[in-house]
């Protein structure tokens, strides 16, 4: 599987170094970054080629992994278009909508988009998983793979529910939590909306008024029985 990588930042720097951690072919992953500096930085740290601009060696990609800022991704898929013909697509955007990206793109069908969260650029992370109807089990499995380099995986139903998994993050325990509060959100989108609607009152009980005389509550049970026994008297 040969993978280009546009933009080399940081999440682009995590899975490459995860992938290359787990003996991928270095020789198979290609980065078009514009900035000499991380151009280097990413061909001395693992050892990948690295180039400045959209050239003709994205044609022989396999998967096209979109690592760029969200404000300059419209520019840099309107800058691959005519070099790629069909491949798999994965952005790693926040905010970006496949809709959005396939239109910038030339109409690609072949997309999903995947949200890691923060803990990702220590491999340490959840990344939340999107497919277009286009996208086979094969691609599936391509994505899983790349994406399991800084992480676990799992996939929605729902792009929209994608937005919740940047909020999740930690490790250790609360890894585990995050773990559990991404399953139920993914559990979540597969049964639809809930039927339950939020009441606009509260479900909390009333208080009584202490003695049906007082109507401003107190702040310890003992002052209102107190109240309520000099009443009485």
């Amino acid at each position: 599987m040969r993978v280009a990588f546009v933009g080399g930042g940081n999440m682009a720097s995590a899975i490459i170094g995860g992938l290359v951690a787990r003996d991928f072919k270095r020789a198979d992953l290609l980065v078009v970054e514009v900035d000499s500096n991380a151009r280097t930085r990413l061909m001395s740290a693992f050892g990948v080629k690295a180039i400045e601009g959209p050239g003709e060696a994205l044609a022989e990609a396999d998967v096209i992994l979109m690592a760029v800022k969200p404000q300059k991704m419209r520019e840099a898929a309107m800058g691959i278009a005519p070099f790629i013909a069909q491949p798999l697509v994965i952005t790693v955007a926040a905010g970006i909508r496949l809709a959005d990206l396939s239109r910038w793109l030339g109409g690609a069908t072949r997309m999903i988009r995947a949200m890691p969260n923060t803990p990702a650029l220590v491999h340490a992370g959840v990344t939340g998983l999107f497919a277009l109807p286009g996208v086979s089990p094969e691609d599936r499995d391509r994505a899983q793979t790349l994406l399991s380099a800084v992480g676990a995986t799992l996939w929605f139903e729902h792009e929209s529910d994608l937005d919740a998994v940047t909020a999740v993050s930690g490790s250790g325990p609360a890894a585990v939590s995050s773990w559990g509060s991404i399953r139920a959100l993914r559990a979540r989108s597969r049964s639809g909306p809930s039927s339950a609607r939020p009441s606009s009152r509260s479900s909390a009980p009333r208080a009584r008024a202490s003695c049906g005389r007082r109507s401003r509550p107190r702040a310890a049970p003992r002052k209102r029985r107190s109240a309520c026994w000099r009443v009485r008297r």
